[in-house]
């Protein structure tokens, strides 16, 4: 990214990363979705604090169909 002077990073995970599914016996695939979510809260908490940051905005958009309103 630094040679063709910026980008994004776009990380894409699974609403089993956000909330327990105890219906769906899936639980190493939900605890590697539940890594990537906190991974890139981490990374972003860290960039956001730093001088770097100034101009940055970010955000999770979740996409669920609803299911985290349940």
């Amino acid at each position: 990214m630094q040679r063709q002077g910026g980008g994004s990073i776009v990380n894409i995970g699974s609403v089993l990363g956000l909330k327990a599914a105890l219906a769906f016996p899936v639980h190493p695939y939900a605890v590697a979705k539940a890594g990537v979510a906190m991974l890139t809260k981490t990374i972003a908490v860290l960039h956001l604090a730093s001088d770097e940051a100034a101009w940055t905005t970010g955000a999770i958009l979740t996409v669920d169909g609803g299911i985290m309103a349940q």
